[in-house]
């Protein structure tokens, strides 16, 4: 029996897509959902949410296994028809979900099949928003169109090294010297001798009690990714952009934060030349703020992307001050869930440009 002929009808995900093309999607959507009943783990593996479906059907039947998750009962036909409750009828019934539970013999390509969903899913949101664009022709739906193809983007994932060609990698480097360091310098010669430096699809968590001088030590780690012709860009969540100006010339020339308060009146004769050298040398270099203390995450990578497309071959450093209060869309029943989304996300962009 074929799933796609009681399939029959989509939503608006899709407009004017061929009749071929929707069949192979929603034979992955049927084939995603049957490898879930088959074993529950695969959920688990899963990046895929409700909205990613086409079908209405499909969609209810992905949330209510959501549910099932969050509640942390087990997966199964019975449990299922439970959470679904008075949607049974929506989704086709009790004899379509035993023809989906049955479709799936195996779980082997659900990446493959996850993969088909998320791309039509990401051409949709583009065909949407050139269609808005091409009718409306404003900068908000310009602006739209763009967010579209940046999140197409940074949701590609890339070919990742084989395991012969990293040993052919490895291999070469026993026979090549290395000048200098693997990473970007950190300007601390111990810590360079244990990291080798800041290096591509690194994510560093800074972490010590209050007031122990963790934005001081970031923005030294800035100033040192710039000094090596890198380039930094600093997220201010508390401070502004001024204050993160100031705190790092009074840590290039060694004067103290407080001069700031009247530095007309505070800074001595010896110290004004040294302030005026450090301020010369930050306006050339490549450092980019941003104090915005409401940001969210998928504002920061757009920021990042503009940057990084601006400064494609340079070092790349990016701090973020700090992870506490970027904020979250999802909600979480832990603070320690959120911060675990956050790091998570994060580790995702530094992944994201590696080797750009």
């Amino acid at each position: 029996m074929r799933m796609n002929d009681e399939m029959n009808g989509h939503d608006l995900h899709h407009p004017g897509a061929e009749e071929q093309l929707l069949r192979e999607l929603h034979e992955a959507e049927s084939m995603i959902i049957g490898a879930v009943l088959l074993d529950a783990d695969v959920l688990d593996t899963l990046t895929l949410e409700e909205k990613h479906f086409t079908l209405v059907k499909n969609r209810l039947i992905f949330k209510a296994m959501k549910g099932l998750q969050k509640k942390r009962l087990e997966i199964n036909l019975v449990m299922l028809l439970e959470e679904l409750g008075d949607d049974i009828e929506n989704v086709g019934g009790v004899q379509f979900l035993l023809a989906l539970a049955n479709y799936c013999p195996t779980t082997v390509n659900i990446e493959q099949y996850e993969q088909i969903v998320l791309k039509y899913y990401e051409l949709s949101l583009i065909k949407n928003s050139a269609h808005h664009f091409l009718n409306a022709y404003t900068p908000e739906s310009a602006q739209g169109l763009y967010k579209a193809l940046i999140d197409m983007h940074t949701n590609t994932i890339t070919d990742e090294e084989t395991k012969d060609e990293i040993i052919m990698d490895l291999y070469e480097s026993l026979y090549m010297e290395r000048d200098g360091l693997p990473g970007v310098s950190t300007g601390f010669e111990s810590l360079n001798a244990l990291t080798g430096g800041w290096k591509e699809g690194e994510l560093i968590i800074l972490a010590a009690r209050p007031s122990m001088g963790k934005t001081a030590f970031a923005i030294q780690l800035a100033w040192e990714c710039m000094r090596e012709k890198g380039v930094s860009m600093v997220f201010s969540l508390e401070m502004s952009s001024r204050q993160i100006m100031q705190r790092l010339l009074s840590s290039i020339t060694d004067i103290n934060m407080m001069k700031w308060q009247n530095p007309y009146k505070y800074l001595t004769k010896d110290e004004m030349p040294r302030m005026h050298g450090a301020m010369n040398a930050v306006y050339k270099a490549k450092l980019e703020l941003s104090q915005n203390g409401m940001i969210t995450l998928p504002e920061i990578r757009q920021r990042i992307m503009n940057l990084k497309r601006e400064y494609p071959t340079e070092p790349f450093l990016v701090v973020i001050d700090y992870l506490q209060l970027i904020t979250v869309k999802e909600r979480f029943d832990r603070h320690d869930l959120a911060i675990g989304h956050i790091t998570k996300q994060l580790k995702g962009m530094a992944k994201e440009w590696l080797g750009d």
